[in-house]
């Protein structure tokens, strides 16, 4: 007579991934879960865990763009940072910066042709390919577009749509001035700013 084994059960973990939910325009985290959605970054489980038992604060992180890729950073973190003297013309500002030509980052570049008067807005690769992993829904930054002599008085805005600059990858707007404006936005992504005449 055959005896039957005793039977055996092997405990399987799903894999799961642990993500914070933030808003990209002030880097401030808005909740932690399983599932990616909107603008998230992949976090470790321990840190999930440790945020979820109240071991550690939400708030006590936020999210940078770090070489195009967004990382989670301690709000206290100690920075090295060199302390050079900024021109007096450089509008700093918590919430909206000026964009300025950048040829160091990989950026969403928006150059203003005069002679047809359009904005042409596109997307460095390096850029896309990591915005095309974490945007997941439709998020549409603000510009500002000011007079070129007097940065108080706007001239006008326009909107533009990130995923569908990531889909069509170019992205023309119109351009209502006739002179030579001074562009302005809030600092999510590196942004650069050329003019073609």
């Amino acid at each position: 007579m055959n005896i039957r084994p005793p039977l055996t059960f092997d405990v399987i973990k799903p894999d799961v991934k642990h993500y914070i939910r933030f808003n990209p325009e002030t880097g401030f985290p808005i909740g932690c879960s399983t599932e990616a959605k909107g603008h998230c970054v992949e976090i470790s489980e321990e840190l999930a865990v440790q945020i979820k038992k109240g071991f550690k604060n939400l708030m006590d992180y936020r999210v940078k763009l770090v070489d195009n890729k967004y990382v989670v950073q301690t709000k206290n973190a100690v920075q090295n940072v060199n302390h050079l003297q900024t021109n007096c013309d450089v509008i700093e500002n918590r919430t909206v910066y000026e964009i300025k030509t950048n040829q160091h980052d990989a950026c969403v570049r928006l150059v203003l042709d005069m002679k047809e008067k359009l904005w042409k807005v596109t997307v460095d690769d390096a850029l896309k390919t990591n915005l095309i992993q974490q945007v997941n829904s439709d998020h549409t930054h603000k510009f500002f577009v000011t007079d070129n002599d007097n940065s108080a008085v706007l001239d006008y805005t326009f909107d533009l749509n990130i995923q569908e600059l990531l889909k069509d990858e170019i992205t023309t707007i119109k351009h209502t001035g006739s002179k030579i404006p001074r562009l302005f936005c809030r600092k999510v992504y590196n942004y650069s700013y050329e003019v073609v005449k």
